[in-house]
């Protein structure tokens, strides 16, 4: 008798690498049924809820906040990999670039918002007062040389953020990236890959989240070997044109 498992993911995810482990997991007599979400604030309720069993789109950041504020009793299974989210424009092609005054896109989560602030920390474009990487807000920008504008937005309008012709650049999540960059070979202004280099146990990893009494289930463990499997990763590589980083296991 096959056993089932109910795995999430935003629709902005890239459903392949989950195929891949779907068909690995059909030896194990495991049938991995994925369900594809149109709004990030869904994917906790619905696990949380048993609609589903795990998703794979969040930090451990947000999980945890998500818990705080709703209530939730869910945890990580295990951190999966990243990505690498960037400043992108079809205007400029380096930080150098970048005039005074500059519009910068940035994203309109808390913890996405947080992650490309501590990009452009880290490229010397602003500084941020001392407080955790994944709580940096606007606010807590203390230096600014080039007196860079910002604006937020959702994941769903950034792409056509950078048609805007007041916008110069902005933040990319790395699946969206990858395709934008096959379609219009856009240059990455500021790349996360410097952030995860310089900094320690970098708090952006995205996990898979279990609910928390259910962390033990045996097929829980057979996705996640399917999932860290030669197969999957080489496939994870070759469809995001390197702009996911892995192994963080």
């Amino acid at each position: 008798m096959n056993t089932t498992v109910k795995l999430g993911l935003f629709r902005n995810e890239d459903r392949r690498p989950w195929d891949c482990v779907k068909n690995i997991l059909k030896d194990q007599n495991i049938d991995l049924e994925i369900q594809m979400f149109y709004s990030r604030d869904v994917l906790n309720l619905a696990l949380n809820a048993g609609m589903i069993d795990m998703n794979t789109y969040q930090t451990v950041e947000n999980l945890n906040r998500e818990n705080r504020e709703h209530g939730y009793d869910l945890t990580a299974l295990a951190p999966t990999f990243i990505e690498l989210m960037g400043l992108f424009s079809k205007k400029i092609t380096s930080d150098q670039g970048l005039a005074e005054k500059s519009l910068l896109m940035l994203p309109q989560d808390p913890t996405e918002l947080a992650r490309a602030l501590g990009i452009l920390k880290v490229y010397d474009l602003i500084k941020l007062r001392n407080v955790p990487p994944t709580h940096a807000q606007i606010s807590d920008i203390i230096a600014n040389p080039l007196h860079l504008r910002f604006d937020t937005c959702d994941s769903e309008n950034a792409v056509s953020m950078l048609d805007d012709e007041k916008v110069a650049a902005v933040f990319l999540d790395g699946n969206i990236a990858a395709e934008q960059k096959k379609l219009y070979k856009l240059e990455c202004i500021c790349c996360e890959r410097k952030n995860i280099e310089q900094i320690p146990d970098y708090p952006f990893v995205k996990v898979m989240a279990v609910r928390r009494k259910d962390i033990n289930d045996p097929a829980y463990a057979e996705v996640l070997q399917a999932f860290r499997s030669e197969e999957t990763q080489n496939l994870i590589n070759k469809l995001q044109l390197g702009v996911i980083i892995q192994n963080f296991y």
